[in-house]
């Protein structure tokens, strides 16, 4: 049997150094075995007696750590005073039964957040203890959609997680309302249509964040009004493919700021620098995309790659469907663009200013147009530095803006045009020579 004080015990210390053997030790009389270590020698002592005070303890954490008793006598976790506590995960502690988790919440007077992750749960019931949580994780614990009905007991709950759960139902129309729950998690439950969404947004008129990735999920026919009110979607791993896809989530969710989507699986063939540069610009109200912040830079330049793109399609109809978006940014970037689609026998251009850095050279900028392919912008460097001839370029670019700024991307096909690879004002190229190591 190992009650929840053992495993704290053995995570966090005990007040009293006896409860250890010597081998506990990195540093001891015996020989160490450093597999069994569990104190560091940096501040030994100090960080033993701190951890050791469990009754400052804010956030504890016992995943997998063979729990399957709160207490071995009744009052033991009153008598710890784990007063602080505000965070708890008991995540793959598969012998713990709800009794014995609840029993444990009611002595933690001061837990919002509780993950029980990966603990197979017959059924689901919240004490009354149980009302100031507003995190909750039910990830993989078997659980159905119509358990949730007993969350409606946790009038704090905020953040919901019901992830790989096999979902396929979503419960009834009676089922309970939880209004302070905004950010809902269901992803990887093999959810294959949008007729939930229907249940959810009913269930949670509050919500403001829905997580769906890993579900095989198709662009419906008709809207969706769950999506209208999110703020912040993850559709990573889903079903939904190509610009049609990007266009449907930019006009399903008008005050959408935060997306996490799988580039390769939403735009395949697409580089994941063009990608992203087409997700940006699809969805103009986009400050966070898979967790990188949107900057003006960034957004500038992805909204010319997006319009470059548009204008080279020269079926009106087939822009229109690809690129909604064409005429507001022809408009907004009207004075930059040096053609326009009516000009067929131009390539709408951007005229953009480029610095190009060698090593041991000093830099040199150039304005030069997008429509300008590689292997030209090759001949140009070698006008500039005559000893590195085409043949002996690799050539690369970033964005120039430091704060944030994605990798250098390879410019590695001469015969595409720097408005194919997303090359955009301002962007420093870096010339390496193929017969010197980089360093």
């Amino acid at each position: 049997m190992v009650t929840f004080l053992d495993a704290l015990r053995q995570r966090y210390g005990a007040a009293d150094d006896t409860a250890y053997d010597d081998d506990a030790f990195l540093v001891s009389t015996s020989k160490p075995k450093f597999r069994q270590k569990k104190w560091e020698m940096v501040g030994l002592e100090e960080t033993r007696v701190k951890q050791a005070d469990h009754s400052k303890l804010t956030v504890v954490s016992l995943p997998e750590a063979g729990i399957d008793k709160a207490e071995s006598e009744p009052g033991q976790l009153k008598d710890a005073r784990l007063l602080r506590v505000r965070d708890l995960d008991l995540s793959r502690n598969e012998t713990l039964t709800l009794p014995e988790i609840d029993t444990i919440v009611r002595n933690l007077p001061a837990l919002q957040e509780l993950q029980l992750n990966n603990i197979p749960l017959p059924t689901l019931q919240v004490a009354e203890k149980w009302k100031y949580l507003r995190t909750l994780t039910l990830n993989h614990t078997g659980l159905s959609w119509d358990h949730i009905d007993a969350l409606a007991a946790l009038p704090r709950l905020v953040e919901l997680h019901f992830e790989a759960n096999n979902l396929r139902t979503f419960g009834r129309d009676e089922s309970a309302v939880l209004p302070s729950v905004t950010v809902l998690n269901i992803a990887a439950n093999n959810i294959d249509s949008w007729d939930f969404a229907p249940h959810v947004a009913r269930q949670f008129p509050a919500l403001k964040e829905l997580r769906l990735h890993g579900n095989p999920l198709r662009c419906p026919a008709d809207p969706v009004q769950l999506l209208t009110t999110l703020e912040t979607l993850w559709l990573a791993n889903a079903a939904m493919e190509g610009a049609q896809a990007v266009n449907w989530i930019a006009a399903q969710c008008p005050r959408l700021v935060s997306l996490r989507v799988s580039y390769g699986t939403l735009l395949p063939g697409m580089s994941e620098a063009q990608a992203r540069m087409c997700v940006i610009a699809s969805v103009p109200t986009l400050t966070s995309l898979n967790n990188g912040t949107v900057r003006p830079k960034e957004r500038a330049d992805a909204e010319l790659f997006y319009l470059q793109r548009a204008l080279r399609t020269t079926d009106a109809e087939e822009r229109g469907q690809s690129y909604p978006r064409w005429v507001e940014l022809e408009t907004k970037y009207k004075s930059v663009m040096t053609a326009s689609p009516e000009d067929a026998s131009a390539p709408a251009a951007v005229m953009l200013r480029l610095t190009f850095r060698s090593l041991g050279n000093p830099d040199t900028v150039k304005t030069l147009p997008s429509s300008l392919t590689v292997g030209k912008l090759k001949s140009i460097v070698s006008t500039i530095w005559r000893d590195m001839t085409p043949d002996k370029q690799r050539l690369a670019f970033c964005s120039g803006d430091e704060v944030g700024a994605m990798p250098a991307q390879p410019l590695d096909d001469d015969m595409q045009t720097l408005a194919h690879f997303g090359v955009g004002t301002g962007a420093i190229i870096e010339v390496l020579d193929h017969e010197k190591p980089e360093r």
